[in-house]
């Protein structure tokens, strides 16, 4: 578990946890920080804020503008679909990260 900060620096206020296996989109890098965004499931919320790289790992390292606008496209219209019904609180990261692959195969 990695902390979210408001600032690339250490003593920045925590925003939130990032759990493994959390989906981040990278907006910003300064140093040994990058600023991200993802969708925290436990608060419901999106967030933005620092974190540190050596607590991400980068999974794809060139993918064309349009594949990756579909895959963004795909996760909130599936965050979505998870609100309406009511799993975001009752599935484990678990259940859920097994669901999301088992869509993407199936795509």
């Amino acid at each position: 578990v990695a902390r979210l900060r408001t600032a690339p620096e250490i003593g920045a206020s925590v925003l939130a946890l990032v759990f493994p296996n959390q989906k981040l989109k990278v907006l910003e890098e300064r140093g040994k920080w990058i600023r991200v965004e993802f969708y925290d499931y436990l608060g419901h919320t999106a967030k933005e804020g620092w974190i540190l790289k050596k607590y991400c790992t980068r999974l794809v390292q060139s993918v064309d503008r349009k594949h990756q606008e579909r895959e963004l496209d795909t996760a909130l219209a599936q965050t979505r679909a998870d609100m309406a019904a009511g799993r975001m609180v009752q599935e484990s990261p678990e259940a859920h990260l097994a669901r999301l692959d088992a869509m993407n195969l199936a795509s």
